[in-house]
């Protein structure tokens, strides 16, 4: 199973991380060189500091590869991390080291909760497959997180529902045949709940398959076209266009969510969003755009699978 530093992912493109002096493997050297080298006018410094981050980059890429082989794990990441953040220090990178510091200290505590998440099982069959496809694909954590919640949900009330059947089943063979009716009754509507639980799960299996082959990137858009995919209500037109407008809003909302990203990631975003009216206004047009969009194909479907 692999585990993507995402968010860390998420960091460097929103901070307009494009490409280092260095081609950096690790997500969190790439961040850190990003902020580092704003702070540093002199090359021979930047220099320096490259050399000791390409070292560091070595270190995070071994320790990867040890987490996946089960040779290595949290303890060791954060050790580095620690060392990472002394190294800035002695550069006088304080400003830097504190941000990697702070988003160290969510990436932990948000990876540790992942984790745990992707290594449990389902004990329904069915469940566990469509677990165990979802966990190990490249689709949002927080896709994954949902799609557990779920299933897990789910499953939950199957156990229940098989439960009940089996309590319906002990009471028919000590009843007299009066009660048996009563009991049939029972056996027959927990029977269809139990097969309409089982149709939510094959749901979900169907939907990830979609999720992971979906060509879009925003979150909404790929959320619009399961809808699309999974009700099948559109006719051959409707979809085509339906298909058209979604592509060409991904790409809007993709500007978006960039600039929205840039301001959240740079410790100085609100004083940026402030004094720079041409950046605000850029992101508000966006954003009155994105709204807009959203409420036009929401309508659209509506409209369309009538």
């Amino acid at each position: 199973m692999r585990l993507h530093s995402f968010v860390f992912v998420l960091l460097c493109i929103s901070s307009g991380f494009v490409q280092a002096t260095r081609n950096y493997r690790s997500a969190k050297i790439a961040y850190v060189y990003n902020k580092a080298s704003h702070h540093i006018a002199d090359k021979t410094r930047l220099d320096k500091l490259e050399d000791e981050l390409a070292k560091f980059d070595d270190l995070y890429m071994e320790m990867k590869d040890k987490t996946h082989t089960g040779k290595g794990g949290e303890k060791d990441s954060e050790l580095i991390d620690e060392k990472l953040m002394r190294l800035l220090e002695r550069h006088d990178l304080h400003i830097t080291s504190s941000t990697f510091r702070e988003k160290i200290k969510h990436l932990n505590l948000y990876q540790r909760q992942l984790e745990d998440v992707l290594t449990k099982t389902f004990e329904d069959k069915d469940a566990n497959k469509i677990w165990t496809t979802i966990a190990e694909s490249d689709v949002s954590e927080a896709y994954k997180l949902d799609i557990y919640d779920r299933l897990e949900k789910l499953e939950r009330k199957l156990t229940q529902l098989q439960n009940d059947r089996e309590t319906l089943n002990d009471e028919h063979h000590e009843n007299s045949i009066h009660l048996n009716e009563d009991v049939d009754k029972k056996r027959k509507a927990t029977d269809q709940q139990i097969t309409d639980v089982r149709n939510e799960i094959k749901h979900i299996r169907d939907e990830i398959k979609i999720e992971i082959e979906s060509p879009f990137e925003d979150e909404h858009i790929r959320s619009l076209w399961r809808k699309t995919l999974l009700e099948r209500q559109l006719s051959n037109k409707d979809f085509d266009e339906m298909k058209s407008h979604l592509e060409y809003f991904d790409q809007k909302f993709k500007k978006r969510a960039y600039i929205k990203k840039e301001l959240d990631a740079s410790p100085d975003g609100k004083k940026m969003y402030a004094e720079d009216d041409n950046l605000k206004s850029k992101y508000e047009e966006l954003d009155r755009t994105f709204t807009k969009a959203l409420t036009y194909l929401k309508e659209k479907y509506k409209h369309t699978e009538l």
